[in-house]
């Protein structure tokens, strides 16, 4: 069966009706999706370079976006000035694909031994390959 252009719009919107508006993040993970994603072991051996303090501080420099993902009681206790507090419990990867811009350098801050552990999510949410780590 074939339809006319009029048809084919009001099949679209009687069938989109009511649909908000997609987060942020859905076109880049379509577009991640539809190109293919890099291979792992190159991710996970980039995320999981500790920053040296000095390395750290470079980064800061060069604008980019700090990430702490520590619970949110180690967090208020002490934290790096301008960095985002979403802990890897709850609703991680919504918030992370809100709050966080795509196409931006990105700096995890972790717990010392949870590296590997809070590299998943990340990758999840698709924050690479700018994305470093610093653990303390």
């Amino acid at each position: 069966m074939h339809y006319n252009h009029k048809q084919e719009r009001s099949i679209y919107n009687s069938s989109h009706r009511g649909l908000s508006t997609p987060p942020v993040y859905f076109p880049v993970n379509a577009a991640l999706n539809k190109n293919g994603y890099e291979n792992i072991d190159n991710i996970m051996n980039k995320g999981l370079t500790a920053l040296s303090i000095e390395a750290f501080k470079k980064e800061i420099e060069d604008d980019a976006i700090i990430l702490d993902t520590r619970n949110a009681t180690e967090f208020t206790q002490g934290f790096i000035p301008n960095a985002i507090s979403i802990g890897l419990e709850g609703r991680f990867a919504e918030w992370a694909g809100v709050l966080l811009p795509f196409h931006h350098k990105l700096v995890l801050v972790t717990d010392i031994g949870k590296e590997e552990r809070n590299h998943y999510p990340i990758n999840a949410c698709r924050f690479r390959p700018d994305y470093r780590l610093f653990s303390g």
